[in-house]
């Protein structure tokens, strides 16, 4: 009942009934009859820089939804003025070096997001952790990359229960997680949680009313925070897991530049 409910105005024909009148046919009452239907008896999530899924097999449910396909329209060039002031890319370049502290911080981020974006099948065996005061942007650059690869494929959440938690769905066929607004208390008590989302390459999902199944992890995880103390990171045995950057001031400026058209220069950025 409850799946009738919610394909209750899906229609999959029409069919002309002897008076002439025409008459749509629920796709669950199809569906219903089809003994053909289609079933699948594994979980996984299989990435590619493409904007399709592919799965490995016929029974098989590959949980990646595919890239946005605007990526893939013909005719698409990368223009090296783009990157010159004034040029489309300049801007959110210069916005990503403020949000990173310089430019060559700003360079290991971009790097990170060139590799997850190219690669999305390997699992980053790095994370990243971007501290700030409020307004720089942080959340911002992350939506931009988020709308190449899918707002699917992205998650930002300020409660790690999510991620890592006892019935935590956060993390599978996720690219890239943003701890947002991570704190010292959280971050501590879980600590070995995170290292291991930041290292393993499998996790198993334990949901709710469904049976638990394990499934390949490969996202970046980046933390965010406004709180320079905000991760419990072992310097003391060598963690080697996180890039840490801390944020300048400069980007604050841009709620004060009006464009012509009455927005201000974040709404122009991310636009």
């Amino acid at each position: 009942p409850d799946i009738r409910k919610q394909f209750q105005d899906v229609y999959c024909r029409i069919i002309t009934k002897k008076n002439g009148d025409d008459d749509e046919i629920p796709f669950m009452v199809d569906y219903m009859k089809d003994r053909f239907k289609l079933c699948k008896t594994e979980i996984e999530f299989y990435p590619t820089c493409s904007p399709i899924s592919v799965s490995a097999g016929k029974n098989t449910y590959n949980m990646f939804q595919g890239y946005n396909s605007v990526c893939f329209e013909k005719g698409i060039k990368f223009d090296p003025k783009s990157i010159e002031k004034g040029g489309i890319l300049y801007d959110y370049l210069m916005v990503v070096d403020n949000v990173m502290g310089g430019k060559k911080e700003g360079k290991i981020f971009n790097f990170h997001m060139a590799h997850k974006i190219l690669y999305p099948h390997h699992k980053p065996r790095t994370a990243i952790c971007i501290i700030s005061t409020e307004g720089v942007g942080k959340n911002v650059i992350l939506i931009i990359n988020s709308q190449i690869f899918g707002e699917f494929h992205y998650i930002s959440t300020t409660n790690l229960s999510d991620i890592i938690g006892t019935h935590a769905e956060g993390l599978p066929s996720k690219l890239v997680v943003n701890l947002n607004e991570i704190n010292f208390a959280d971050s501590s008590k879980k600590k070995d949680a995170l290292k291991g989302i930041v290292s393993e390459d499998r996790a198993r999902v334990n949901a709710k009313n469904i049976r638990p199944y394990d499934v390949d992890v490969f996202a970046l995880i980046v933390a965010t925070s406004n709180n320079n103390c905000c991760l419990c990171i072992d310097t003391k045995n060598g963690d080697r897991r996180w890039f840490v950057f801390e944020s300048n001031e400069t980007n604050k400026l841009l709620e004060q530049i009006k464009m012509p058209n009455g927005k201000n220069r974040w709404d122009y950025l991310i636009n």
